[in-house]
């Protein structure tokens, strides 16, 4: 498990699909998942990041909009 506060990136490009009414119906269990939307994140970065630490996550295209965003297993992590 790594410490989340290692990865700069990611701390200061994230949310919890949980908190977000939109997207928790779209995948089962809302609250093993973090969530990082391409209108308002660097997903490029995020995703290079994560693939250099063997993070496991999944992009997927938004069905209310043009948009992706990533969803990030926080199981994967310490410290959120």
């Amino acid at each position: 498990m790594i410490n989340i506060n290692k990865i700069k990136i990611l701390t200061d490009n994230y949310e919890f699909l949980i908190d977000n009414d939109d997207y928790i119906d779209l995948h089962e269990s809302p609250q093993q998942y973090l969530i990082s939307y391409s209108y308002i994140h660097p997903l490029t970065q995020i995703a290079s990041e994560l693939i250099k630490l063997n993070i496991e996550f999944t992009h997927h295209n938004c069905p209310i909009s043009d948009e992706s965003y990533l969803l990030i297993n926080k199981n994967n992590f310490i410290n959120i």
